[in-house]
């Protein structure tokens, strides 16, 4: 239990790891809001809304020399790990321009739309699909890192610039018993930001002030918060409904058959793309044929294809769910009453 050379991390629940002051505040978000709306004449409206947002009280691993070390159960000493809220070091905050608008231009044809302009900057995402509000290590080992490099602000995850939504509805027909109407939707979306993100080993550039097991490695950015985007998507769809309604046992009811065409022009924009990187920490030859060296974080600015280089299909698809939804065929048949 004494030898810990080959330890990276040790973590036992309430005992290596607790929450600090007892409990914690759910991460949140303030969010301001002005608008106006227009109504043209009596056939459609339009409205614009200002929004920004700024996250707080995120979750984060405060682990220094003030937290001071545990003994585990099996003897083991480890630097405990205090989970607290934390919104100084951390930020997440969003700027939009929300505008949408409807407008008649017959009593048969409909028109209607909406387009956002935002922008999402910061240093934290706070969260991911599959789990949720997740924890920074921004607080823990603050000798062994700097922010400028393990988290540095710049375009979010979420940062999509453009999102534009165009929709028109023809009723073909519509009387007491019957309607035809088909439905076009025209989308358009600008790409999402990533990064070339790895990790670097900085024990060998500080002095251990008295950790029992310093971090084995940190995570780096070999490029700029945001500095790749994936494509830009559009997409036309297509729908027709016919609805037959009629009346029996003193009630009324409908049968209602709609096929749709998704992504009519089969476009196969890229949504989401593999981001490998290979840094210091990597084994292999990875860089140029041989393994990344290794550098100063502190000091030295690394160079790409000999301090860290992008992975093979960096930017690329990593499977047939990298695309967006392909063309698409389907059929809702109803019945209403």
């Amino acid at each position: 239990t004494n030898n810990t050379q080959f330890i990276r991390s040790i973590s036992i629940p309430g005992g290596t790891t607790v929450i600090g002051g007892g409990s914690l505040d759910s991460p949140n978000t303030d969010e301001i809001t002005v608008g106006f709306s227009k109504r043209l004449a009596s056939r459609g409206i339009v409205r614009v809304d200002l929004v920004h947002r700024e996250g707080a009280d995120f979750y984060a691993d405060l682990r220094n020399l003030s937290t001071g070390a545990v003994t585990t159960p099996n003897g083991s000493r480890a630097d405990l790990s205090v989970i607290v809220n934390e919104d100084n070091q951390l930020e997440r905050t969003y700027d939009g321009l929300h505008t949408q608008f409807q407008y008649r231009i017959t009593d048969r044809i409909n028109l209607g739309g909406t387009y956002t302009l935002s922008k999402s900057e910061g240093n934290w995402d706070g969260e991911t699909g599959g789990s949720g509000p997740v924890r920074s290590g921004i607080l823990q080992y603050p000798e062994y890192h700097n922010p400028s490099f393990t988290a540095p602000i710049g375009d979010l995850g979420i940062d999509q610039r453009h999102r534009l939504r165009l929709w028109g509805n023809w009723d073909v027909f519509s009387g007491e018993h019957q309607r035809l109407n088909i439905g076009v939707l025209q989308t358009f979306e600008s790409g999402l930001p990533y990064e070339a993100v790895g990790s670097v080993d900085t024990r060998p550039y500080v002095t251990n002030p008295g950790y029992v097991i310093p971090p084995a490695s940190v995570t780096y950015f070999f490029s700029d918060r945001g500095a790749f985007r994936t494509d830009d998507l559009t997409e036309t769809s297509l729908s027709i409904n016919y609805s037959l309604k009629f009346g029996a046992f003193g009630k009324s009811f409908e049968i209602f058959v709609q096929p749709e065409v998704i992504n009519v022009f089969n476009e196969d924009g890229l949504d989401s793309v593999d981001t490998t990187v290979f840094g210091p920490t990597n084994a292999g030859t990875s860089c140029g044929g041989a393994r990344c060296q290794a550098f100063n974080p502190f000091t030295t600015t690394p160079v790409e294809g000999v301090n860290w280089a992008r992975g093979p299909d960096f930017g690329k698809a990593v499977g047939e769910g990298s695309f967006q939804q392909p063309r698409t065929f389907r059929l809702s048949v109803g019945f209403r009453f």
